[in-house]
């Protein structure tokens, strides 16, 4: 049995090297499509309404272009990332226990997979699994009380 604080060091330093494997990969050049994305959020230079994507992603695209600029959009999925990276641990936790939720943010850290997608600049890869990921959890939460509101 790992103890509690010895799970936090242990996630934090499987944190340490998923923030290590993905900082070099923000300043990567845009490619394929993603080139795009600056042009049709920009308010600038498109209307609203532009892009084939759900609407979510043009605006936080849109309004990450405010906050990071229009050539810093890799930061948009890698934050997302991060935060998908807590959400599986926790979700995971909830649904197995502390060290299988280790092990699966783990992998998460060192899947190719994963990585390309907290930095791919677009929703598909990090912002729809916050999403599914926040529902999964809400799901197991009310699943603990036998979806009882708790007056």
């Amino acid at each position: 049995m790992i103890s509690g604080k010895k799970k936090i060091i242990i996630l934090l330093a499987v944190f340490a090297v998923f923030i290590g494997l993905h900082l070099p990969g923000l300043s990567a050049p845009y490619h394929q499509d993603e080139y795009k994305w600056p042009i049709i959020v920009n308010p600038d230079l498109k209307e609203p309404g532009g892009i084939p994507h759900p609407p979510i992603g043009e605006f936080i695209y849109r309004q990450a272009g405010f906050l990071v600029g229009y050539d810093n959009f890799r930061v948009v999925p890698f934050a997302f990332s991060v935060l998908n990276f807590f959400l599986l641990f926790y979700l995971v936790k909830i649904i197995f226990d502390s060290r299988t939720a280790l092990w699966s943010v783990g992998l998460f850290t060192l899947s190719f997979y994963s990585l390309l997608a907290s930095l791919m600049v677009d929703t598909d890869g990090a912002i729809m699994p916050l999403f599914f990921l926040t529902m999964l959890i809400g799901y197991f939460q009310l699943k603990k009380i036998n979806f009882q509101n708790s007056k």
